[in-house]
């Protein structure tokens, strides 16, 4: 895979797996991100930004915050709709 490509690079017919986009608002980070639904895969998408320490900091906190939502549905114990649902954004810095 090209390490530029972008989740949205893919059709249906390219990748066994799907991606939900989450929004800034839905995360609380200064990124969307991608969120792969059968492997651990996130991806940020703002291409022009790099992630100082204080972002990647961030983006593990949300992802410990969210650590057992993310787990259930990368094991298939949950689908995307209960994904969002169940996922918690970071405070506002």
């Amino acid at each position: 895979m090209n390490e530029n490509m972008e989740p949205s690079d893919f059709t249906n017919d390219d990748a066994p797996f799907e991606w939900t986009s989450l929004s800034m608002r839905t995360t609380g980070l200064s990124s969307a991100i991608w969120v792969c639904d059968i492997r651990p895969i996130i991806v940020v998408t703002d291409r022009s930004a790099i992630l100082n320490r204080s972002e990647l900091n961030r983006l593990y906190d949300w992802l410990r915050l969210n650590q057992i939502a993310l787990q259930d549905h990368w094991d298939g114990n949950i689908d995307t709709a209960e994904l969002t649902q169940r996922l918690r954004p970071l405070p506002l810095p």
